[in-house]
């Protein structure tokens, strides 16, 4: 039987060795680079607006980015005490969103100034359990729509806002963007591909410019491992689990309708994060420490506040000066820093906006 020409393997021959013009590559692509710069202009810096602030996740993205954090808003007197330990140059005030006394701390009309802010989603997520009907889900939406009709008429240079990926949430800005595409864009990201090492997924708002170049600044390819965050992990910890236990079937009659699925009552060795520490980190959350697991899914012991402080980008030196039930709640309700980092870094306002401004 004759041997197909396909299947027959030719030894390759080596390929003609390249002219040396690295230096003449590296030259000109600097060259284009600081061409390029110069068009687009030089890094700005603007004053941070931070409402609904708790402990600071977006203020210390902005300040890592070297923005000037003024004012932090929060209804929560530990959010804002652990905020202003480690922003004690911004003013704090403790308010109920909405107030009459918030247009008299933001800054003087001429600023400029970007507005955050992080309206609370328990009403709206679906680890919230309960509150998953439609009242609870109107009264959630109220802030969002407060803030979203709020940076319509502020004279802000840029705005942001924060919020759990929940159909409400999207139909709302869905409809802003079509009524008003010069205000309001949106864009669902995945955290871990901005460096996060965790497996967090929010809707970001805000003015259109900044998300447009937010969408551009996405590494899938480089997504951070458990492995990578914390290299020390346990001995016999093969990975992180979220919750606790395994939900039952008297839990999910009462709890969220996302838990009520079959295919959410797993075994305990089931909910191991799949991938072990070579994968991001589950979601950083409110409710229940993670927790370091062996091959057969069984608690090594809970993260620490540090861990956890890590995971969720801020540095295990972040103050965080109270109990542990605290600490935790205040970590995982925050926005990562370092995705604020990507969200502000290069902060160049378009001309076409500066003329307006």
């Amino acid at each position: 039987m004759n041997e197909s020409p396909s299947l027959r393997w030719v030894r390759p021959t080596p390929s003609a060795p390249l002219a040396p013009r690295a230096s003449v590559r590296t030259q000109i692509t600097l060259e284009a680079l600081l061409a390029g710069r110069h068009a687009v202009g030089e890094r700005e810096y603007v004053d941070v607006v931070d409402l609904f602030c708790g402990c600071g996740g977006f203020s210390e993205g902005a300040r890592r980015a070297g923005h000037r954090v003024v004012l932090g808003v929060d209804s929560d007197a530990t959010a804002l005490a652990v905020h202003c330990a480690n922003h004690p140059q911004a003013a704090h005030r403790q308010l109920e969103l909405p107030h009459g006394e918030l247009a008299a701390l933001l800054p003087r009309e001429g600023t400029r100034y970007h507005c955050h802010a992080s309206p609370p989603c328990t009403k709206l997520s679906v680890g919230g359990g309960t509150n998953r009907s439609a009242p609870d889900r109107r009264t959630g939406m109220v802030l969002v729509a407060w803030f979203l009709d709020l940076v319509a008429t502020l004279p802000c240079t840029s705005w942001s806002m924060e919020q759990v990926v929940q159909e409400d949430v999207l139909d709302e800005l869905r409809e802003r963007r079509r009524a008003r595409p010069d205000r309001y864009d949106f864009e669902v990201v995945l955290m871990s591909q901005y460096g996060v090492p965790q497996d967090r997924k929010r809707v970001i708002a805000g003015t259109p410019w900044l998300i447009s170049r937010l969408r551009d600044r996405a590494e899938p390819l480089l997504v951070r491992r458990v492995i990578d965050a914390l290299p020390k992990p346990p001995p016999g910890s093969v990975g992180i689990k979220g919750r606790r236990t395994t939900v039952g079937r008297e839990q999910c009659k009462s709890w969220a309708k996302a838990f009520q699925l079959p295919k959410n009552v797993i075994p305990r060795e089931m909910r191991m994060k799949r991938g072990g520490l070579r994968r991001p980190a589950p979601t950083v959350i409110a409710g229940a420490p993670h927790r370091w697991c062996d091959a057969g899914g069984n608690t090594t012991r809970c993260l620490t506040i540090p861990e956890h402080a890590i995971l969720q980008t801020f540095g295990s030196a972040y103050r965080l000066s109270c109990p542990y039930g605290e600490a935790l709640r205040l970590v995982g309700n925050a926005i990562p820093p370092l995705f604020v980092e990507h969200l502000l870094a290069g902060y160049r306002v378009p001309e076409w906006v500066s003329e307006r401004v």
